[in-house]
C-alpha cells in the first residue's frame, strides 16, 4: 500500500516522524488559505530531510501553471497534486509533469471522474493518479470528512491509480482499504494532534495500519 502523509509544515516534526516511520510520499500544501500551508523556503527545508525514496508532492489549488512550475524549480518535487477547480485546458499546460488529479465528490457517483478522463484523454493526458477526497462547500481538503467509499468499488482497472483520501485515520484506514482496495491512501487531519500540526505517533500508527492491509 502506497502511503502519503499530506500537509507537513514543521521540519522538527518531520525529523521526529521520520525516526519512527517513513511514508512513500509526503504532501506539501502551497494553498495559502490552508492551515498547513508552506512557502517554498519551508518546503525546501522539509525536503532536505527526506530519504531519496520518499516522493514529494506539491499540493496546488487553482494556481497558474507558471506559479506551479516556479515552485517545482525552487523546491524540487516529484509530483504535483491539482486539488482545485483546474480545467482540462489548464491540466494540458502541465501534461509533461507527474499529475495527481484530485476530486472532491459531492455525490456518490463516478460520473465527474469519467467525464474528466474523457476530456483529458482527448488532450492526450493520462494523470499519474486520481485522488478522491470528501466534498466540502468551502474547503479544498483536509476537512476530516469521509469520502464515499462504496462508489469507489466501481473504479475500473484500466483507469489511472486510485488514491483514497478524506477522513482517514489510524482507526479506519484498514476498513477503508478493505472496501475500496485503492493503490494508495492519503491523510492530513487524521494524523494531527491539533489542526495543522502533525503527531509523529499518529503518523507512525497510520503508516503501520495502512501497510498491514498490504500484508493481510
Amino acid at each position: 500500500m502506497w502511503v502519503k502523509i499530506c500537509g507537513w509544515n514543521d521540519p522538527a516534526v518531520v525529523r521526529e516522524s521520520l525516526a519512527l516511520s517513513i511514508p512513500d510520499a509526503i504532501g506539501l500544501n502551497f494553498y495559502k488559505k490552508s492551515p498547513r500551508a508552506v512557502n517554498w523556503l519551508q518546503a525546501r527545508e522539509v525536503c532536505r530531510q527526506l530519504p531519496t525514496s520518499v516522493e514529494t508532492v506539491g499540493v496546488f489549488v487553482n494556481h497558474t501553471p507558471t506559479e506551479i512550475r516556479k515552485v517545482i524549480r525552487d523546491v524540487g518535487l516529484t509530483h504535483i497534486q491539482l486539488h482545485g477547480d483546474e480545467s482540462p485546458d489548464i491540466v494540458a499546460l502541465l501534461k509533461d509533469l507527474s499529475i495527481i488529479r484530485a476530486f472532491r465528490l459531492a455525490k456518490p457517483s463516478l460520473d465527474p471522474i469519467k467525464q474528466d478522463l474523457q476530456a483529458l484523454s482527448f488532450r492526450g493526458i493520462r494523470p499519474w493518479a486520481y485522488l478522491v477526497d470528501a466534498w466540502h462547500a468551502t474547503d479544498y481538503g483536509g476537512t476530516g470528512q469521509v469520502a464515499p467509499w462504496s462508489v469507489l468499488t466501481e473504479w475500473k482497472p484500466e483507469w489511472p491509480r486510485l488514491i483514497l483520501a478524506g477522513g482517514l485515520t489510524p482507526e479506519n484506514v484498514v476498513e477503508a482499504c478493505g472496501i475500496v482496495k485503492p493503490f494508495g491512501v492519503d491523510t492530513a487531519s487524521g494524523v494531527e494532534s491539533e489542526r495543522g500540526r502533525k503527531s509523529p505517533e499518529l503518523v507512525h500508527k497510520f503508516i503501520a495500519a495502512a501497510r498491514s492491509f498490504s500484508l493481510g
